[in-house]
């Protein structure tokens, strides 16, 4: 018999943890690093393009459950529309990611443009001084 909170021989935390996570289905995590040059369409494995449909829109890919039990068809409908959710986000963002891309090389060369101008002005400036000190010379 066991004492009232004591721990039963050969008992231990960290084996039962292995127990569990040996019990439970691998979690696929998606890497949504971020703007920072992220590829969003093929970073998480929920999503590809073999799940894309002709119209743009994405189809749940098939599920996938752990072999010792089955996910009640409710909760598998649920997870399938997730997933569908999750990929139509995905492509989203992966469409917003190159927007911002081609909107930094609109940015870059609008900065070149502006150096340029800047200089042309420069030279502008300096050409008039120049003709402005040979007036006051010969005048």
């Amino acid at each position: 018999m066991w004492e009232v909170g004591a721990m039963p021989t050969g008992f231990n935390f960290a084996g039962q943890a292995r127990n569990v996570q040996n019990r439970r289905p691998p979690m696929q995590q998606p890497n949504l690093v971020g703007l920072g040059g992220a590829d969003y369409s093929s970073s998480v494995p929920l999503c590809s393009s073999a799940y894309a449909t002709g119209a743009g829109g994405f189809t749940a890919p098939p599920a996938t459950s752990p072999p010792e039990q089955s996910p009640p068809h409710a909760e598998t409908g649920v997870i399938d529309e997730l997933q569908a959710q999750l990929c139509d986000t995905q492509s989203k963002l992966a469409g917003q990611v190159d927007k911002i891309r081609a909107l930094k090389v609109v940015l870059v060369e609008q900065e070149s443009t502006e150096r340029e101008v800047e200089t042309l002005w420069e030279m502008i400036e300096s050409r008039q001084r120049e003709l402005e000190e040979s007036k006051g010379v010969r005048g």
